[in-house]
């Protein structure tokens, strides 16, 4: 279980944590009694460590097959070890590196990392954070090269088609959603044009637009509706079943969630859950409702 900043001591004056202690609930990397050192991470040190876990994730796992990846726990795990050796070391920086995480939560990269770290959404949330914004540039350029007859691309595009295609790709919003995206573009870019270059550009600090990441906080929240959603509607059927179901079962209550979800997401989820290549399953293959839901994300 990873720990909350409450937990970890979240009064600022304070200049060491206190050890979670060594029982089995707590985390490898984290066990250790008696105080453990506070320091300070800056921003932008704990976005520069995020970006570093997240691609070498996908630089080692990346080709490998859904269920043969680490959870990223697990990964996490290693990566300290590997960063810092000895476990005094590993446990210093891992308690600060946790507490600045939850410091810096509002930042739609601290929260996702939390998110996924503590099993509440599936760390392909991140991967597809990023096509989401590689999409929406490439339908920038696109535009700015269709305005244009002659000349090179001035990286400004009208806001309003701007909008279309925003819409067009992030799919169906509710209304009070719709706007919030709206409303930030409006407060960093007011103009009728949009610069897209900064709209998607990053600061010195990792701190992206507002535009951005309210795109990103929607994503996240939209994952742990999705996933608090199927998680019950698995657990009713399983019930019924005394905590048994079959692999079409799942399916059937996963597509039941949303009827329009991508092939793709159900296949994620029902690999994880079952620890194997869905297709190499048969729909009527029993599983215990427990495992799987605690494997899926």
């Amino acid at each position: 279980m990873i720990p909350s900043s409450s937990q970890l001591n979240s009064d600022t004056k304070v200049t060491q944590f206190e050890g979670l202690g060594t029982g089995p609930n707590v985390p490898k990397f984290m066990r250790w009694s008696g105080p453990v050192r506070k320091r300070e991470m800056f921003k932008r040190d704990v976005e520069a460590t995020l970006k570093d876990i997240w691609n070498k994730k996908l630089q080692l796992e990346g080709h490998k097959p859904l269920e043969e990846r680490q959870a990223l726990l697990e990964f996490f795990t290693d990566y300290m070890m590997q960063m810092y050796g000895f476990h005094n070391l590993v446990v210093e920086s891992t308690y600060n590196f946790l507490y600045a995480l939850q410091q810096y939560v509002e930042d739609a990269d601290c929260e996702l990392f939390l998110k996924v770290l503590r099993g509440e959404i599936p760390e392909e949330t991140y991967s597809d954070q990023l096509l989401l914004i590689e999409k929406l540039k490439g339908a920038c350029v696109q535009l700015d090269i269709g305005k244009r007859n002659e000349g090179e691309l001035n990286g400004k595009v009208n806001k309003g088609k701007f909008l279309a295609v925003v819409r067009g790709i992030v799919g169906k919003k509710d209304d009070a959603s719709w706007e919030k995206i709206v409303q930030s573009l409006e407060k960093e870019f007011p103009k009728s044009e949009v610069p897209y270059n900064k709209v998607f550009a990053e600061d010195r600090n990792g701190n992206q637009t507002a535009f951005v990441e309210e795109l990103r906080d929607q994503t996240v929240r939209e994952s742990i509706v999705y996933v608090e959603k199927v998680r019950a509607a698995i657990s009713r059927v399983s019930f019924a079943a005394g905590g048994l179901i079959t692999l079409g079962r799942l399916k059937e209550v996963i597509l039941a969630v949303d009827p329009n979800q991508r092939k793709e997401v159900v296949n994620r989820f029902l690999t994880r859950g079952i620890g194997k290549n869905v297709k190499k399953a048969r729909v009527d293959d029993t599983f215990h409702a427990g495992a799987f839901l605690e494997n899926m994300t």
